[in-house]
């Protein structure tokens, strides 16, 4: 026995090699994982009454998530942080595109319009090439270890978190795009810091 591998023998092969099954648990699909008290109760119950132990099993959770939420959160400061250092910068290069604007009739107030859209040009690209990217070195370190021992291991499989990455991905050309539009100046020409 082994907490990794168990030898799984049918029934019909076991009576052949003269050995004999004997029940000693059983095993039950139970929806969602009951609360932990529902659990105290219902293990008390099947002590009371067969003399036996109760186990429930739940979900596997891993004592890094809050690390990687950590991570998740400081990658989205420097991908918004940088695309507002970019629009800034871009701004700073378009004041003659501004002025000219202005003398052509432009609405005063078109100067955080026209920095949303360049925060939401920047971010989105940069968004396109990192998650394309992220997934290619991902993908890359998952087929390595698939083929570590010279064949293919299917314990080792692909899995992309889809939710979880689209919602990142959103997450940063929004707040990027909203936080270039806020700190901007509201009308063409103005010129004050957009990061303090």
């Amino acid at each position: 026995p082994s907490a990794q591998y168990a030898l799984i023998v049918p029934p019909e092969m076991l009576a052949e090699w003269g050995g004999e099954a004997a029940t000693v648990g059983l095993v039950a699909g139970n929806g969602p994982a009951p609360s932990r008290a529902r659990a105290d109760r219902a293990r008390a119950a099947v002590a009371g009454a067969a003399g036996a132990e109760l186990f429930v099993e739940r979900p596997y959770s891993s004592p890094r998530t809050r690390q990687m939420y950590v991570l998740l959160a400081l990658a989205g400061v420097v991908a918004v942080g940088s695309c507002l250092v970019a629009v800034r910068l871009a701004a700073l290069d378009s004041r003659r595109d501004a002025a000219t604007l202005l003398v052509v009739g432009a609405d005063p107030r078109t100067g955080r319009r026209l920095a949303g859209a360049r925060a939401a040009t920047t971010a989105g690209i940069g968004v396109l090439l990192g998650g394309v990217s992220g997934l290619a070195v991902g993908a890359a370190a998952v087929l390595a270890e698939a083929y570590f021992f010279g064949y293919f291991n299917p314990a080792w499989s692909i899995v992309v978190p889809w939710p979880l990455l689209m919602a990142c991905l959103a997450s940063v050309i929004a707040l990027a795009t909203l936080l270039a539009a806020a700190l901007t100046p509201s009308r063409l020409g103005e010129e004050r810091p957009m990061i303090p």
